[in-house]
């Protein structure tokens, strides 16, 4: 296995929480490569003196660390690379774009957030930062938007239950 911790991820996180679970690390990834390339809509406002409100696209893409200090799409990423326990830090990326008044697509800055899951003993740590951007996702929304990909990921018995 390779290791997967990024050597820069912050020692403060904005969001921390634990969970009693069931199940390896494997389905962590596979319920973040469910979020990987997600999109939706969500109003925003368009950083002019006038705040014009917008409704704006955001896009969601998941990358998983390589060698702590390099991040590879998710989609790259084996499955056999990934143990039953241990750590593992991603990178998502939150891009927004918007349609002008002649419908020419135009980009927003977007956000970067780390998570780092960590599985040891049946208790999953998940730690989310917000590393760069205006926040139009703020870290609570993002943090849900993972704990209820990883909710849908279930495939049988096991739960997770908040500690």
């Amino acid at each position: 296995m390779r290791k997967r911790v990024y050597h820069l991820f912050p020692a403060s996180a904005h969001i921390e929480r634990r969970f009693r679970v069931s199940f390896g690390l494997d389905r962590v990834v596979r319920s973040l490569r469910s979020v990987d390339g997600a999109s939706d809509t969500l109003e925003t406002h368009l950083p002019d003196q006038k705040s014009t409100p917008v409704a704006a696209k955001r896009e969601f893409h998941v990358e998983v660390t390589d060698r702590s200090v390099d991040f590879i799409p998710i989609s790259q990423m084996a499955p056999a690379d990934v143990e039953a326990e241990g750590t593992i830090d991603f990178r998502i990326r939150v891009r927004y774009g918007y349609l002008t008044q002649t419908y020419s697509r135009l980009p927003l800055k977007g956000d970067l957030y780390l998570l780092r899951a960590d599985l040891r003993g049946g208790l999953l740590t998940l730690r989310l930062a917000h590393m760069e951007g205006l926040r139009r996702t703020p870290p609570a929304e993002m943090f849900q938007s993972v704990y209820s990909a990883l909710q849908k990921a279930r495939t049988g018995p096991p739960r997770v239950r908040t500690i």
